[in-house]
């Protein structure tokens, strides 16, 4: 489960501590989590990041779509891996961003009824997509609907099937309650379920979570590829296996999800 931490870069302590974390993608947050008037110095808090010490993160900027052009002209030559594009309801952005540089990936947060009505359209015609995002909090807000897995379930299997299509890395929406581990658990066992590629956090406790919620599947999915195994060696073709039958599918997928995860030895 790859993991993408939104940083909020008004506060250079926020970038220190996000530094050295261990993950996938780093993203400096341009948008909702500063003022208007924070807006240089978060520039210039960005452009020191490159002098610290830090991990192999990707690095992202999630700009703010009103002011776009400006922000990418801001950051475009900070070394950065790409950018974060919020409420997409539309393809002018995604298309201005490969327009002038095609090395710049770019992640599509779809946050809105417009949004998630144009979602094909916007993938069809955008280039360099790297990945896709459900942003469920403004979904909320557009929808004035609770926050819930019911309500949650058409956009995300819409991300999800767009993604998959596509070959599109796909990431589910935040959990806002950065202090309820168990409930973060809960809904990131949930993104893994319907297969997410990734999960996006809020919070460094998030990554704790995720790490050992990944640690206990990947671990899972090595216990059953070794019963397979034994099992095929005793001339069975499937496994049973803890009230569940496995067939050779299975193993192959667990095989490719633990190469994704880092394990060579498999």
């Amino acid at each position: 489960m790859r993991s993408i931490l939104f940083v909020p870069t008004n506060k250079e302590k926020y970038i220190q501590k996000a530094a050295n974390l261990k993950l996938d993608i780093l993203a400096f947050d341009l948008e909702d989590s500063i003022l208007e008037n924070e807006y240089y110095p978060s520039i210039d808090n960005i452009r020191r990041y490159f002098g610290m010490t830090h991990g192999q993160a990707k690095i992202f900027i999630r700009i703010d779509p009103r002011y776009y052009e400006e922000q990418i002209k801001d950051t475009r030559s900070f070394g950065i891996d790409g950018y974060i594009v919020p409420k997409v309801e539309g393809a002018i952005i995604p298309q201005y961003i490969s327009s002038f540089d095609t090395r710049f990936k770019q992640m599509l947060l779809f946050e809105s009824v417009k949004g998630f009505s144009e979602l094909e359209n916007v993938v069809a015609v955008s280039k360099g997509i790297y990945a896709l995002g459900f942003g469920g909090e403004d979904f909320c807000l557009d929808l004035n609907c609770e926050r819930n897995e019911t309500n949650f379930l058409y956009p995300r299997l819409k991300v999800l099937m767009c993604g998959k299509l596509h070959n599109i890395l796909t990431f589910d929406t935040v959990y806002p309650f950065y202090d309820d581990a168990e409930g973060f658990a809960k809904e990131l066992r949930y993104a893994i379920s319907m297969g997410f590629d990734g999960k996006m956090l809020i919070h460094p406790i998030q990554l704790e979570v995720l790490e050992k919620v990944e640690t206990k599947n990947m671990d899972e999915y090595k216990k059953i590829i070794d019963e397979f195994e034994k099992s095929v060696r005793n001339g069975n073709s499937v496994l049973k296996y803890r009230g569940r039958i496995y067939e050779r599918n299975h193993i192959r997928k667990f095989k490719e999800m633990l190469k994704k995860g880092g394990d060579e030895n498999v």
